[in-house]
């Protein structure tokens, strides 16, 4: 039996092809086997953030299509930053992370602030994790967890501002406040 193969009108997928209703994306087959072939531009405006809101037992799902009814195209661990989001449909953006791509939730998805100057010449921001939701990580004036706490952050919170690393200790900006947080507690 003969199968036709034809690409969709519309396709959430840099290269795709859809057979009886099932799509199958060769991005998945390049990061496999043929990762030297194709190559994905993302362009500079796109907003950087950090997996939230997600158990540390549990993964944020890649998915084919905007709907939590499709199929799931890869996964994302929690609180991890760097998470680019291409474009959007209602609740739902096309992301990018590590050469993962797929439509996730966006109420899993905490944007980044878009800032000038960082580590590496590139805006580095990150996420608050493993803080209770009815705790605070403290942010303190000098890397050390007996030194004087000059701010907080909440639990979740994304988009700080990284300046400088210290063996574990993070100096990260926030609302106005620069100071050193525990990277135990911290991913970017």
């Amino acid at each position: 039996m003969r199968h036709k193969w034809f690409l969709p009108e519309r396709s959430p997928h840099p290269i795709s092809f859809k057979k009886r209703g099932v799509r199958l994306a060769l991005l998945a087959a390049a990061a496999v086997g043929f990762s030297g072939l194709f190559s994905i531009t993302v362009p500079q405006s796109v907003s950087a953030a950090c997996v939230i809101n997600v158990a540390p037992n549990d993964v944020l799902n890649l998915r084919s299509g905007a709907s939590s009814r499709t199929s799931i195209v890869g996964f994302i661990s929690p609180s991890r930053c760097g998470v680019r989001i291409l474009r959007r449909s209602g609740n739902w953006g096309y992301v990018t992370w590590r050469g993962r791509q797929g439509w996730a939730n966006l109420r899993y998805i905490g944007e980044g602030d878009e800032g000038d100057g960082a580590i590496g010449g590139g805006v580095v921001t990150g996420c608050v994790v493993n803080v209770a939701l009815n705790d605070v990580l403290n942010m303190r004036s000098r890397p050390t967890a007996s030194s004087r706490i000059v701010s907080y952050l909440r639990p979740s919170e994304c988009g700080v501002r990284v300046l400088s690393t210290r063996g574990r200790w993070v100096r990260v900006n926030s609302g106005g406040a620069t100071g050193w947080v525990n990277g135990r507690y911290f991913n970017y």
